[in-house]
């Protein structure tokens, strides 16, 4: 069985998020990318979406207190975890996203840029 910390705050509290348009499923093992997958994501889109991290790390800090991660450990496999992100996801459509996400520099226009690897 998995655990399912979801939404845990940092005062110890939990937030229920409603009315979601979109769940993304993140079956996660890169822990020190998922702040830039969550602000690009966010960034992207102005549709109400929850963000199921799914993985055997601990939710960093810098996403603890949004209120629209549900932050799921499990040390199964990503197949695994993206059922588990499918049973819990709320949203009336349904999608995935790699933590693979990177920023990079753009020389051109001296920006930075988040690259999908």
């Amino acid at each position: 069985m998995y655990e399912c910390d979801l939404n845990y705050t940092n005062n110890g509290g939990y937030k229920l998020m409603t009315n979601v348009d979109i769940s993304i499923i993140v079956p996660a093992i890169r822990k020190d990318r998922w702040v830039d997958l969550y602000n690009s994501i966010f960034l992207s889109t102005k549709r109400n979406f929850e963000l199921i991290i799914i993985g055997p790390y601990p939710l960093p800090d810098e996403l603890s207190d949004k209120s629209n991660i549900k932050y799921i450990q499990d040390y199964g496999n990503p197949n695994r975890a993206a059922q588990i992100g499918a049973i819990e996801a709320k949203g009336k459509f349904l999608t995935w996203a790699p933590d693979v996400w990177e920023r990079r520099f753009n020389l051109d226009t001296k920006e930075e840029v988040v690259y999908n690897e």
